[in-house]
C-alpha cells in the first residue's frame, strides 16, 4: 500500500515544476530515492558472502592452529577476498528526465533573455 502512495506521489509531483526538476536531477545524478534500497541490499549481499566465508574458515583456523603447534611454524589462515558487494548506484535513467531538464534550462534562458530585453535603462 505504501508503494502504490509513493508512486501515485511521485506521478502527481510531475506537474510541478520544482518537484518534477528536482526528482530529474536526484535521478539524474544517481542519488533518487532508491539509492538506500539499492544500498541495504548489496550489504546484505555482502554480509552472506561475509558469513559464507567465516564459516568455511573455521575449521581451516582451528587446523592452522593445530599444525603451528606441532611444526612450530608461523603459517596463518588464509585472507578474505574481500567480495565487491556491487554498485549500489545504479539506477535506471530516463530519457524523460533528461528531457525535462533540458526544456526547464531553456526556459529559464527564454525567460532571463525575455526579462533582459525588456528592461529599459532610462
Amino acid at each position: 500500500m505504501r508503494a502504490v502512495q509513493q508512486s501515485l506521489g511521485f506521478s502527481l509531483s510531475r506537474f510541478s515544476p520544482a518537484s518534477a526538476y528536482q526528482l530529474a536531477a536526484m535521478r539524474l545524478g544517481r542519488t533518487d530515492l532508491g539509492l538506500k534500497r539499492r544500498f541495504t541490499e548489496s550489504l546484505y549481499a555482502y554480509r552472506t558472502a561475509f558469513t559464507a566465508y567465516i564459516r568455511a574458515e573455521k575449521p581451516r583456523r582451528d587446523d592452522h592452529a593445530d599444525r603451528r603447534q606441532r611444526k612450530g611454524g608461523a603459517a596463518g589462515p588464509e585472507r578474505f577476498a574481500a567480495v565487491q558487494p556491487g554498485r549500489h548506484d545504479q539506477s535506471e535513467q530516463s530519457p524523460a528526465d533528461l528531457i525535462i531538464l533540458t526544456l526547464y534550462a531553456f526556459g529559464a534562458v527564454a525567460l532571463a533573455l525575455i526579462a533582459f530585453n525588456r528592461y529599459d535603462v532610462r
